[in-house]
């Protein structure tokens, strides 16, 4: 019996991962994902069995890469408020204007893909969703209880969702190829919200 050729499952992931990123779920072959990895097929079915279930584990390691780059300030920090807010805009328009920037997010590349159509991506992507939410949320909160902004506490919820979205929709422009200033504006006229 042939032995599996021994490879690193963490290095394979990540090469997966930036595969689906850039080709999306529908466009990316089993023999893609063959030659990205420099793994045999039996290899990629014995470590992460379905093309659908690499795809949700690339998908969770790309969450919490994100997560780790453009939360860090402001979902760790418990006096998280309005500059962090700002910088997480500004740590999502640095990486549109990276090499990486005309992929999009992974998350909302998805979310667009799929929609409803398909459980178990569409709750690991509204999950990550909600954790941007949630921080963006409290960050809010914090800052209107210190006086900082203007938002009553039932407004909150509302600035947050709309913030929340500004941010998917700056990755699919980014996706889409727009200009750079387009998502500049949007995102400075968006901040202007935040002011007292």
């Amino acid at each position: 019996m042939p032995r599996i050729r021994e490879f690193n499952p963490e290095d394979a992931l990540v090469k997966a991962m930036h595969v689906f990123w850039a080709k999306g779920y529908r466009n990316t072959s089993l023999n893609t994902l063959v030659k990205a990895t420099g793994v045999a097929k039996k290899g990629l079915y014995t470590v992460f069995g379905s093309k659908h279930e690499l795809y949700i584990k690339a998908m969770e390691y790309y969450k919490c890469m994100q997560a780790e780059q453009l939360l860090s300030d402001i979902e760790d920090n418990r006096e998280a408020g309005v500059n962090e807010i700002r910088d997480l805009f500004k740590r999502a328009l640095e990486f549109i204007q990276s090499e990486l920037g005309n992929r999009g997010c992974l998350v909302c590349n998805a979310m667009a893909e799929f929609g409803e159509n398909e459980p178990e991506i569409w709750r690991a992507t509204t999950t990550h969703v909600d954790r941007f939410r949630s921080a963006i949320g409290n960050a809010l909160r914090n800052s209107s209880e210190k006086g900082k902004i203007k938002v009553s506490s039932s407004g909150i919820e509302k600035e947050a969702n709309f913030l929340c979205s500004v941010l998917q929709s700056l990755m699919l422009m980014s996706r889409a190829g727009t200009d750079y200033k387009v998502m500049k504006d949007t995102v400075d006229i968006t901040l202007n919200t935040l002011k007292k």
